[in-house]
């Protein structure tokens, strides 16, 4: 059990030091292309610090045949991303221009619907499919790749200027992105099945060990490069980087649903999974709330928005726990 913690320890280091440079390289090449620090959080950044998500849900729905684990993972690791903005924001607590946060406010807009058609395909058992595939499934990524127009066309029309002479790929810190990148997926895949093998030596229940352990060792990549973001004064990239992968992590449904032949995935999960649900909609309502609040004027180190969702965070789990 100790190497098995020792393991833990050292693939989360290596996501520290990769998201690290990640957050450099993205912020360079945002500079040189002359796109948004938001579009590359939103777009980018968040779908390559998903993929553990993807593959820990597509493995625990496939090879365990554990819906409730793929589906706790998923909406447990939107719910924590948010709990971590919250703490992220108790950091950093400058001005913030509404400029900024326009492509963190449409994320969570379409959030909010997503999660919501999640919460409904639960409650309705999936009734409509097409074979095993749930039509509820369908349109998770309908309203997906809608979101993702919108977040393209606000930060296609505000992106700045391109820097002359910087735009040459020779010149853009490709190479070195894309190998942080790489360790960031290979740590990030394997600290998810060390988070596992750790959980189910437990023995909780799928839904709470999926929302709760498997979604924060899966989240380390989001939260870390956020951090790191903010760090450098990138609050767009940071915000972009976890309600970007939050949208992502819906969208991994659609993908699980379609390998998952026993039928409509929401269909097969239990009803546990809708206080998960209603956890990342309460956090995301009040992100939003928070972030609006934010770009208006200065608010002092422990705001509200920042106490409540902690609060809500901590409530949730604890009544998750005792559901299990």
């Amino acid at each position: 059990m100790i190497l098995l913690w020792l393991k833990f320890i050292v693939t989360a280091l290596i996501i520290i030091f990769s998201g690290i440079r990640l957050c450099h390289y993205g912020d360079l090449i945002a500079q040189r292309t002359g796109l948004t620090r938001a579009w590359i959080g939103i777009i980018l950044i968040a779908a390559i610090t998903s993929l553990p998500e993807v593959v820990t849900s597509m493995g625990a729905a496939l090879m365990v045949g554990a819906p409730d684990l793929a589906l706790g993972d998923l909406l447990g690791s939107n719910a924590f991303n948010l709990m971590a903005l919250g703490l992220l924001l108790v950091i950093y607590r400058q001005k913030r221009p509404t400029s900024k946060i326009v492509g963190g406010a449409i994320c969570s807009l379409f959030g909010i619907i997503l999660v919501g058609i999640v919460g409904g395909g639960i409650l309705s058992h999936s009734p409509f499919s097409l074979g095993w595939f749930g039509l509820d499934s369908l349109l998770i990524l309908i309203i997906y790749l809608l979101g993702m127009r919108f977040v393209y066309r606000y930060e296609h029309r505000n992106e700045g200027p391109r820097v002359k002479g910087q735009g040459l790929r020779e010149k853009l810190p490709i190479t070195k992105f894309v190998a942080a990148a790489l360790f960031i997926v290979g740590a990030g895949i394997w600290l998810a099945n060390l988070g596992e093998e750790i959980a189910l030596k437990t023995h909780w229940g799928r839904t709470f060990v999926g929302s709760l352990f498997l979604a924060v060792t899966t989240s380390l990549p989001e939260v870390v490069v956020a951090g790191t973001a903010l760090k450098i004064g990138a609050l767009d990239m940071a915000i972009g980087a976890l309600l970007g992968s939050n949208m992502f992590n819906l969208a991994i449904i659609p993908l699980t649903d379609i390998f998952y032949r026993p039928g409509p995935i929401l269909g097969q999960v239990s009803s546990t999974n809708l206080l998960t649900a209603g956890i990342v909609i309460a956090l995301t309502i009040v992100t939003l709330g928070g972030l609006l609040y934010r770009s208006k004027k200065k608010v002092p180190r422990f705001s509200p928005d920042s106490l409540l969702i902690i609060t809500v965070y901590l409530i949730g789990m604890y009544y998750l726990f005792k559901m299990r």
